[in-house]
């Protein structure tokens, strides 16, 4: 007897009593949120189909008009034959504005919401914005601005545009930056862009055989080393006339120029061969 109430027995027994509780505790926790949004979202359901059901009822006239203070004019009579409708108006859904505004605010509950939980996902456009940056953007020296404004009378967002910029460079590093890209592919865009600008600035024209010439010494090697593939068959001949080993890929029946004396391949798997 005296070992079963040893100390260490009870405190051993405390713990793993401890521990017990503890995890029942967060079974039933767990067991008591899953069911709380089971229930909400089960709620939500059913009030939203509710709402959509009163939606599409015949109910109370959306619209009430005060009395006629002019001679009542039968529409029949004041419209002509082709203008007026015959097709079983008075079966459609009438609704207040207060329940329509409901219904749809009701529904617009249900979309993910920066407000009401977070967005899993790191695209440009689903980000996290502060409040604070959407009543700046939505001031009306922003919002109401014309694209095609004169300079003259868009200087100031002008002005902040640059000074934006020069920090963003002095940040970053870069010469210069550009906020004209709307999203995230169009930045992406933007940037192929930029880079196919480079090179036709360092190297030059895609067309010309000096660049291709410029290209075979960046690479320490002599133009007949180099295997140019290319979809563009001006820019093919080019190469050719440099001395590179030219190779024109096909990519589908819009593939252009494909009778032109150059090697024909499918992919670039086909390269090695």
């Amino acid at each position: 007897m005296s070992d079963f109430f040893s100390p260490d027995f009870l405190f051993r027994n405390a713990i793993l009593g401890g521990l017990g509780v503890a995890l029942l505790c967060s079974v039933l926790g767990i067991y008591l949120v899953l069911r709380r949004l089971v229930q909400r979202q089960a709620t939500t359901l059913v009030t939203t189909h509710l709402g959509a059901l009163k939606l599409f009822a015949h109910g109370e006239p959306g619209v009430k008009l005060r009395a006629l203070d002019v001679p009542a004019v039968e529409p029949a009579r004041a419209l002509a034959g082709a203008a007026l409708r015959r097709d079983g108006l008075a079966a459609l859904p009438q609704l207040s504005e207060f329940e329509t505004v409901r219904h749809f605010t009701r529904l617009s509950k249900m979309n993910v919401s920066i407000d009401a939980a977070m967005y899993p996902l790191g695209s440009c456009t689903m980000k996290y914005n502060p409040k604070l940056h959407e009543d700046a953007a939505r001031l009306a020296g922003f919002s109401r601005l014309h694209p095609y404004a004169a300079e003259g009378d868009v200087q100031g967002a002008l002005e902040l545009m640059w000074e934006l910029e020069r920090m963003l460079a002095e940040v970053s590093g870069m010469n210069r930056l550009t906020f004209q890209p709307a999203a995230g592919a169009h930045g992406e865009f933007t940037g192929l862009l930029l880079i196919r600008a480079y090179f036709d600035t360092t190297t030059g024209p895609k067309t010309a055989p000096e660049s291709y010439e410029r290209i075979a010494a960046a690479l320490e090697r002599s133009p007949g080393d180099v295997l140019f593939v290319s979809d563009v068959t001006a820019e093919l001949d080019a190469a050719r006339r440099a001395g590179m080993r030219c190779a024109l890929c096909v990519r589908g029946p819009e593939a252009r120029g494909q009778a032109t004396g150059h090697a024909v391949i499918h992919g670039f798997d086909e390269v090695s061969s």
